[in-house]
């Protein structure tokens, strides 16, 4: 540390034990942040839920004779309801790019495998997604809001670029850290 402090080079040894020192005080920061910066809260994914619900009951009438995810939706409510944002209400109520150092310290110390939910961790990742991919739920969902498992085909369809289902994929599991009583030991086997 004190060659580090005054600038001096360091040999390979000292170079990877002053590395293995700083991300190891990194982990460390991202295990005691409990306001977890950018990551929406239960109570906003709850409230943007709400608000598809009720905005789908103007235009949307397929939603009604559907179970879990709405494939007439697939493409697009435009059908139905005419030019619409279908992600306008969580754009309105989630900044993702406010999360995006939190999602990057996760994704540095963590290797969650896209769309296996860790144990624990489900409910809250279903209902990241249902919040995300609420213009494609059906009617049955707002009494199941947790329990209806996300759809991988709509991710992939309305999210071309890996690295963008990655980030999604990665704020989903700190959405689910944030809202459950999963601790940060219960993840250690997707500690990198």
């Amino acid at each position: 540390m004190a060659k580090v402090k005054t600038g001096k080079k360091l040999d390979a040894i000292e170079a990877e034990e002053y590395y293995l020192h700083k991300h190891e005080r990194s982990y460390q920061k991202l295990v005691r942040n409990r306001q977890m910066e950018g990551v929406p809260t239960y109570g906003t994914m709850l409230s943007v839920i709400e608000q598809y619900h009720s905005f789908k009951k103007g235009c949307l009438y397929s939603f009604y004779n559907c179970i879990k995810y709405n494939r007439r939706a697939l493409t697009g409510p435009q059908d139905e309801c005419g030019a619409v944002d279908v992600f306008g209400i969580y754009k309105r109520n989630v900044d993702e790019r406010r999360a995006v150092a939190y999602v990057s310290q996760l994704a540095e110390h963590f290797d969650f495998p896209m769309y296996h939910a860790p144990r624990g961790l489900e409910d809250g990742i279903n209902t990241f997604y249902q919040a995300k991919y609420g213009m494609f739920t059906c009617h049955d969902t707002t009494s199941n809001i947790g329990n209806t498992r996300f759809e991988p085909e709509f991710v992939q369809f309305w999210q071309r670029k890996e690295s963008d289902r990655r980030f999604t994929w990665y704020l989903a599991v700190a959405y689910a850290i944030g809202s459950s009583k999963v601790s940060w030991d219960d993840l250690k086997a997707y500690k990198k």
